[in-house]
């Protein structure tokens, strides 16, 4: 059961945790947050500011956020 309905779009995610920067590939995206399906390596907990693009979306979707897992 997932509470927010899970969009699956292509793009990129710019994800900057204040030490790094990673680019990953975007898998999904909700309400609830992304699923990127590239291995990043930053802790669960942290908090991590993002950059969403995609030529789905009308401009890049800037957000703050923490991660899960």
């Amino acid at each position: 059961y997932r509470v927010f309905h899970r969009a699956h779009i292509r793009g990129h995610v710019m994800i900057h945790d204040e030490e790094r920067l990673f680019i990953a590939p975007l898998d999904n995206i909700s309400a609830g947050g992304l699923f990127v399906g590239q291995l990043v390596s930053i802790p669960a907990g942290r908090e991590v500011r993002i950059v969403v693009k995609s030529s789905r979306l009308g401009s890049p979707v800037q957000a703050v956020g923490k991660v899960v897992r």
